[in-house]
């Protein structure tokens, strides 16, 4: 039987919007020493002189028949699988303990791919001291390849297609149609640690690996197994979604990274194959391109002030032809301190005005038809402007997700790289508009008092630490007063319990009130507006002052209101 191993690994640097850390996970102890025995991996980006100077990978690269071009120059095109190599970056990957390694390049196509990924693996066969070739494509869906541009992760199932370019290769396996099974585990491994955590098997998250912040990155790698019945095909394509068999033989060798054949790979026998490889985009490729002009790293200009921030790259809405158009223009231009500034106005721009909203959000009809109707509530528009200014702190993104617990309609994430994230429940949207309405407003208020905490914490990223509530003192005491009471001085005979909350509770459900009263344009009694204003804050000292009279009237209020009107979804 013909068995290929892809080991992908790639540093989780763009992971912006979580709380919990990677050394919550534990590893999975039946794969505990398939995980030690997992060799270390350094990855780094290079660039179009790096790679030229690797004669054999030149060569391999021209060997790639036919080639229009003799040598390697920023772009390579092969007629025979019609794409282009992008050779201006690529991810190099090589093992620490041993001398094998791989690059991973972008490629692109004539032909619109959508939101399709596809990269270039050279990797190194020490046995033959050359380079073997292979095209790794990730069919991400629209929202899949925005969710890895802006986090470096793809957090739902997607299909993946894995073909080797090599023609001795690529002869002997195109005579078989036995289709293979492939598995994919990813892993995470904590910066400073030798111990790596299982995090998903095709697309199933098995352990949460999350991270604090986007200072304490982690590393993650994923081991893509293909398993081929004897005389299958190595080109195959593989959904994450479905429940291939997996091989867990332990006693298959794996050399952790490059790639290995023996002289019976291509008759029938077996063979095992290790692939390094770490995903790249062409707007990767283009937006470094455009950070290194602008920062000082290209050979342009080393010597000007000019920089960007590169978080706002992933917080902006451009396609891929407006990344090329902006980058084609700084290197047209020499990468000028003129053209810098030009694009960087431009970049900012978008970036000023952006209220994000991901597709899943979008297309959910309750959700967006609400969100458009809200803009009949002034409160609730005051509020969101705070966010679209060009003077604004923080940015909105507007999303959804199906694994909030069952009592949540809602979640909105501290501010990582000036980025407030609104998480609606799809679960929880089986309720009146009216109460979608509020959980919108609810959740705004959440995001405005993020806001103001980001306005003074001179950190793109909010952790809530006593030093940056400290900073809260002077320009909003009373949000001071909250946090210090309700977080780390909790009153005598009072269980811990939310400062935003509290806050909310005391302060801010006049504003609810309203807000849901210019949406509804009154439609219903004040006692309906009050009641409904109570929802999520019922945990809070406010409610509980309450007498029981009054908490059960407001609890019967809100039942009255749901059974006689109609759902949202």
């Amino acid at each position: 039987m013909k068995k290929v191993r892809i080991l992908f690994r790639y540093l989780c640097i763009f992971v912006l919007l979580s709380m919990m850390s990677c050394q919550n996970d534990a590893p999975l102890e039946e794969l505990g020493k398939d995980i030690e025995l997992e060799p270390t991996y350094k990855v780094s980006v290079i660039y179009t002189q790096e790679i030229q100077a690797n004669s054999k990978l030149d060569e391999k690269m021209r060997n790639l028949i036919p080639i229009r071009q003799n040598q390697i120059g920023k772009n390579v095109y092969n007629e025979t699988y019609n794409f282009t190599i992008d050779t201006s970056a690529a991810k190099f990957i090589e093992n620490t303990e041993n001398n094998s390694h791989s690059y991973t390049l972008a490629i692109s196509r004539d032909t619109d791919i959508g939101s399709t990924i596809e990269n270039i693996v050279f990797s190194y066969d020490a046995l033959n001291d050359n380079y073997t070739a292979s095209l790794v494509t990730y069919l991400f869906t629209a929202a899949q390849k925005q969710e890895y541009l802006s986090f470096g992760y793809v957090s739902t199932p997607y299909d993946l297609q894995y073909e080797f370019v090599d023609v001795a290769w690529s002869d002997d396996f195109e005579k078989s149609v036995t289709p293979c099974t492939v598995t994919y585990t990813e892993f995470h491994q904590p910066q400073g640690s030798d111990d790596s955590f299982l995090y998903s098997v095709d697309g199933i998250v098995q352990n949460i690996c999350l991270h604090e912040n986007d200072d304490n990155p982690c590393y993650s790698y994923t081991v893509i197994e293909i398993y081929c019945p004897d005389g299958g095909s190595a080109s195959t394509t593989h959904s994450t979604a479905d429940n291939s068999t997996q091989n867990t033989d332990s006693s298959d060798s794996t050399s952790g990274g490059g790639s290995s054949s023996t002289d019976d790979s291509l008759d029938g026998g077996d063979s095992d194959e290790n692939i390094v490889t770490s995903i790249i985009s062409r707007e990767e490729n283009i937006q470094k391109s455009i950070l290194d002009c602008i920062n000082g790293i290209s050979d342009f200009n080393t010597t000007d002030a000019t920089t960007i921030d590169a978080a706002i790259f992933n917080q902006t809405n451009f396609d891929l032809n407006v990344w090329i158009a902006l980058n084609d223009y700084l290197q047209d231009n020499g990468c000028s301190e003129a053209s810098q500034e030009q694009v960087i106005e431009e970049i900012l721009e978008e970036f000023d005005n952006l209220i994000f909203k991901d597709e899943s959000f979008t297309n959910n009809p309750c959700l967006n038809s609400v969100y458009n109707e809200m803009g009949k509530a002034s409160k609730f528009n005051t509020y969101l402007k705070n966010f679209e200014s060009q003077f604004s702190v923080a940015h909105l993104r507007f999303s959804t997700s199906t694994s909030l617990d069952d009592e949540v309609n809602a979640v909105t994430s501290a501010p990582q790289n000036y980025l407030i994230k609104i998480t609606f429940n799809l679960n929880n949207l089986d309720r009146p508009k009216l109460a979608i309405a509020r959980t919108f407003m609810h959740e705004i208020i959440h995001a405005e008092i993020f806001r103001k905490l980001l306005s003074v914490a001179q950190h793109p990223s909010i952790q809530l630490t006593q030093n940056q509530v400290i900073q809260l003192r002077n320009d909003y005491p009373g949000l001071y007063d909250y946090y210090t009471r309700w977080k780390w001085n909790v009153p005598h005979g009072q269980e811990p319990s939310d400062a935003q909350h509290e806050a909310m509770a005391q302060h801010y459900r006049d504003i609810i009130i309203q807000a849901l009263r210019e949406y509804d344009n009154n439609m219903q009694t004040d006692e309906v507006y009050e009641a409904l204003s109570w929802t999520g804050l019922k945990a809070t000292v406010a409610w509980q002052n309450l007498s029981p009279t009054e908490r059960a009237n407001i609890d019967q209020t809100i039942s009255n209101f749901y059974q006689n009107n109609p759902n949202c979804q």
